[in-house]
């Protein structure tokens, strides 16, 4: 059940990776960006990954858009202490999905 799991989690990494690699982004593009943050926490098991917003391209804030695996997403303070620790999380489940390969 577990590799079942690790497979699903690391395709859908993958897929979500491939479709931002291949999402062109031109001046007249359509630009969805982070306007605040929610208030409470996303649950790590609901978590499948993440998208940095930073205020320096064309967003006013930086944000850590959390991705779950229903397809919702949350904008998050990447200063919050929890968010960060949800970064080392995804991180350390791709680090060990990759060395499983």
């Amino acid at each position: 059940m577990t590799a079942l799991r690790n497979l699903a989690v690391s395709l859908l990494l993958s897929l979500m990776m491939l479709n931002m690699l291949n999402s062109p982004v031109t001046a007249s593009s359509i630009v969805d960006c982070c306007l605040g943050y929610i208030k409470g926490r996303v649950p790590m098991k609901h978590i499948a990954g993440y998208v940095e917003q930073n205020s320096n391209e064309m967003c006013d804030i930086d944000a850590i858009i959390l991705q779950t695996f229903g397809g919702l997403q949350y904008c998050t303070n990447p200063k919050r202490t929890w968010v960060k620790i949800v970064l080392r999380r995804l991180s350390k489940r791709l680090k060990e999905m990759s060395n499983q390969s």
